[in-house]
């Protein structure tokens, strides 16, 4: 996202820092476009790397997931660089789902540590649960933060909402082309998938060991990938641990997979019960998977060997 004083006229009042981390991943197109239309300064912090990594694991509790902690060190990183810091506590962003517990205390945990650097968080509660007009207040408090009028939040929320909209490309896993090279489902959360640092550069690893076509869940439709969620006996009620079993089953109904990859977190309680869901529809279809858990030791070599030997067992079934 960058500095908006840059490109946008008449951007003006205390700088809003924005974490790359966590759900950043998700509505990076969602964020960017609201924040430009109040015309509010914003300044984004850098790729992770190593050193955010480090600092982030020193200032986080133990117990807390790898992104969380990286999410902290993502904080650390913006310390000078801006007055104040966007830590939305997200409840819900869909109707009778609830996210993941550490985005609901996210604020909490990471208040300290801005106050520390002083600096203050624009804590605003996401909770769609019942309604998604709840999104018109949570947005109508973010602009009255940063000094704005909240009815300038609702224009504001309609310029996100289409960019947001627009961002996404669907490719209808029915329609994909039956190729001779090797295709594989990567499944997981956005800050994991698209987070090179955190996943060791896996991209690079696939395509180095041979696999020519990714398909992730934000490439897919996400109303289809509800459609076979909804096939589970019981719902899911973690809007985003059901989005990678639905990404799974869609893939599978279709076929068009070598063989499926599952990033998790370890330590992530949702993502270690959706990865049983995913293995045994994985079995019944007889497509390989394979489950990657990481955490701040999880080394390069190893992920690189894991991605080498599952590509080889794909090439062996593909002859």
């Amino acid at each position: 996202m960058g500095v908006l004083q840059d490109t946008v006229p008449d951007v003006t009042g205390p700088v809003v820092g924005v974490p790359r981390a966590l759900l950043f991943h998700e509505y990076e197109a969602f964020l960017n476009a609201f924040f430009r239309a109040l015309r509010v300064p914003v300044v984004t912090s850098p790729p992770t790397s190593t050193g955010i990594l480090d600092a982030g694991t020193k200032l986080c509790n133990d117990e807390c997931c790898l992104p969380v902690k990286v999410f902290f060190g993502h904080v650390a990183s913006l310390a000078g660089k801006c007055e104040s810091i966007l830590v939305p506590r997200v409840v819900s962003v869909a109707r009778r789902e609830y996210t993941c517990p550490k985005l609901l205390g996210l604020p909490d945990m990471v208040r300290e540590q801005v106050r520390a650097a002083g600096q203050k968080i624009i804590d605003v509660t996401v909770d769609m649960y019942r309604s998604r007009t709840d999104l018109v207040r949570a947005a109508a408090e973010v602009a009255q933060q940063v000094g704005r009028q909240p009815a300038q939040a609702v224009w504001a929320l309609v310029r996100a909402m289409k960019a947001g909209a627009t961002s996404r490309l669907w490719v209808d896993a029915g329609m994909l082309p039956d190729h001779a090279g090797l295709a594989v489902g990567l499944l997981g959360h956005s800050y994991l998938v698209h987070d090179s640092c955190l996943n060791l550069r896996l991209d690079a690893h696939l395509k180095k060991a041979g696999v020519t076509q990714v398909i992730t869940e934000d490439a897919m439709d996400p109303r289809a990938m509800d459609r076979q969620a909804a096939t589970l006996p019981k719902p899911l009620f973690w809007t985003y641990e059901k989005a990678t079993v639905g990404g799974a089953l869609l893939l599978l109904k279709h076929r068009r997979m070598d063989g499926i990859i599952q990033l998790a977190s370890f330590g992530c309680g949702p993502d270690s019960m959706v990865s049983s869901i995913i293995e045994w529809h994985c079995r019944k279809a007889r497509t390989p998977y394979m489950l990657l858990t990481l955490d701040e030791h999880t080394g390069e070599a190893g992920l690189r060997t894991r991605v080498e030997a599952f590509v080889d067992m794909l090439e062996w079934r593909k002859r």
